[in-house]
């Protein structure tokens, strides 16, 4: 008898278990898309001012934006220059050359300038007020491209589809995020500017600007910037191409500009 009362409530038991289960059961769920498919959207720009690109070393580089004045590294052996550009004017403040190696992308944080080579594996800083080297340089292992930081790493591109996030004290790599528009690799990522999480990046050659998430790495939209007139001229001379991204915290609009571009563009992304 004992045996009976104790299969008789456990059999119930089990019986509305399965009737639960059945009760709960759905139809099955979407498949959600995987983040590095999820198509970016498509981003133009409007023109607020533009003014003459100064100087006589256009080959853009570098470029970004402190306390109102522009600074931008211009490339090539020989004819490698670092500028000041007053933004209000448009004119060119001071210029020095840099005869010793080609100079690449820039940053600027804590009072100086951080600034890439090509070839030679070194960043060397500077002074903003006159340009003068300070004691500090970095060594690293790729060539070096576009430079950025967000207040806490040097942000840097090499060419590649990645993008090397570095310690500030050493140069150290913390961390490396590789790049993916619509799920598949970009490459030749150049010129960088960071924007509260967002990195801007060129890309080498082609009239777009990416906007990438500093922590996955996708590129949640592209700015085509096609129709400007550095990208029109690259007709005529391969090596005039899109290159410059700056953002003024001040008005909260960017500046683009390009390798051997007659202009500097004042502009807001739509």
């Amino acid at each position: 008898m004992w045996l009976k009362r104790l299969v008789f409530p456990v059999l119930i038991f089990s019986l509305l278990l399965v009737s639960c289960k059945k009760q709960q059961k759905k139809t099955p769920e979407e498949k959600i898309p995987s983040k590095e498919s999820v198509q970016a959207k498509t981003m133009t720009y409007k023109i607020l001012r533009q003014f003459s690109h100064p100087g006589d070393r256009l080959y853009t580089q570098g470029f970004e934006i402190d306390n109102g004045i522009l600074y931008e590294s211009s490339g090539l052996y020989g004819k490698s220059a670092l500028k000041k550009i007053d933004l209000k004017t448009g004119k060119l403040l001071s210029s020095v050359d840099l005869k010793d190696f080609f100079a690449e992308g820039l940053t600027i944080h804590d009072g100086y300038l951080t600034l890439l080579t090509y070839r030679e594996k070194k960043a060397y800083t500077y002074s903003l007020s006159d340009f003068s080297r300070k004691g500090i340089e970095f060594s690293y292992e790729t060539e070096g491209w576009g430079l950025a930081n967000n207040g806490q790493q040097y942000i840097m591109s090499d060419g590649s589809d990645r993008i090397f996030f570095r310690n500030m004290m050493n140069f150290s790599v913390d961390r490396v995020i590789n790049v993916k528009l619509r799920g598949k690799p970009v490459y030749y990522l150049n010129e960088l500017e960071y924007v509260d999480g967002k990195i801007y990046a060129n890309v080498y050659g082609v009239g777009r600007i990416l906007v990438i998430d500093e922590k996955t790495g996708i590129a949640e939209a592209e700015i085509d910037v096609s129709n400007l007139n550095c990208s029109t001229i690259s007709n005529a001379n391969p090596e005039a191409v899109l290159n410059g991204i700056a953002y003024d915290k001040t008005t909260k609009t960017f500046y683009i500009t390009g390798k051997e571009c007659p202009d500097i563009y004042e502009v807001i992304f739509e």
